[in-house]
């Protein structure tokens, strides 16, 4: 830990660890270590980057870099098994805080997140925290519009179930990661941080949100990758509709509504003028990979979620 940021340190807070799964990361995580290497928070801190097999040269690259922040950040080696979930369970195995939060190498957390944070642990009976995220400042106007996100101070909510949170804005107690023994890891392109914190919640858990916790969230900028994305959350939202129906979850399932949006989507296709549509070319896109995703997925798993 650097002496500059150990001299600041104000012992009585609780000691957090930040884990950043990290895939050929750069340089968009550069932005990302200087927001966290920026945080206001007070407590003990450390920056842990859980490299899970890339070829960037991230290691070599924060050495050089990073070796004298005012806040230690290390690279520890998570290949072994590869994805998200992974990456996070091998960074809290070698995370040494009492809290540990979940934070995205292309998104850019604000100062106070980690403040934030804290202080709803503090505050309430919490054992796992979801913060927010806001997509208007590091993305265009245009990108800005294309996926829908709550309001800040609505949090992530499910009707009829556990409500959730996004994995890049997420903090947790080190012992209740441990008692559900922490993310799938057979969860591979999006949906394991909906099924971490519903398992949480399962084991007694408590989760708590604060708007105040805030990540900027980069959004895919191109229709490509904003499709990629948008297939692997639906064949995700699919999965986790099968393993969690089980225990109460149906927020997937509205076969009635399929010919709806299959009838809508048709008419609102780019082809036609936006302002008939009323709908953007990146929108569009958004919908019709999302619900192409679920259709994979449900052939796939063989159950209709549509």
């Amino acid at each position: 830990m650097s002496e500059n940021h150990t001299s600041t340190q104000d012992r009585h807070l609780p000691s957090v660890s930040i884990v950043v799964p990290v895939f050929n990361g750069l340089p968009l995580l550069d932005v990302q270590i200087e927001r966290l290497t920026s945080q206001t928070y007070a407590g003990p801190l450390e920056i842990v980057l859980s490299d899970n097999g890339s070829t960037d040269g991230v290691n070599e690259h924060v050495r050089r870099r990073w070796s004298d922040s005012p806040v230690p950040v290390r690279v520890i080696d998570s290949s072994a098994t590869r994805g998200t979930g992974a990456a996070r369970n091998a960074g809290v195995e070698a995370a040494t805080g009492d809290i540990i939060a979940f934070t995205d190498q292309d998104d850019a957390a604000r100062p106070e997140w980690i403040d934030e944070l804290v202080a709803a642990f503090r505050d309430s009976d919490a054992d796992v925290v979801s913060g927010t995220v806001a997509v208007d400042r590091i993305n265009s106007p245009e990108v800005a519009g294309w996926r829908p996100m709550p309001g800040a101070d609505d949090g992530w909510h499910v009707e009829g179930y556990f409500d959730t949170a996004i994995g890049t804005s997420l903090a947790v107690t080190r012992k209740a990661h441990q008692a559900v023994g922490g993310f799938d890891v057979d969860y591979l392109g999006g949906g394991e941080d909906n099924d971490y914190v519903w398992r949480l919640q399962h084991a007694g858990f408590q989760l708590v949100h604060t708007p105040d916790a805030v990540v900027d969230y980069r959004l895919r900028d191109t229709y490509k990758g904003l499709w990629k994305q948008m297939v692997a959350y639906g064949r995700a939202d699919v999965r986790n509709h099968v393993k969690h129906k089980p225990l109460g979850f149906r927020g997937y399932n509205f076969p009635l509504m399929f010919p709806y949006i299959v009838v809508s989507l048709s008419l609102r296709n780019p082809l036609l003028p936006q302002r008939i549509t009323k709908l953007s070319r990146g929108r569009w896109v958004y919908c019709v990979a999302y619900e192409y995703g679920k259709i994979r997925g449900s052939i796939e798993n063989r159950v209709w979620c549509i």
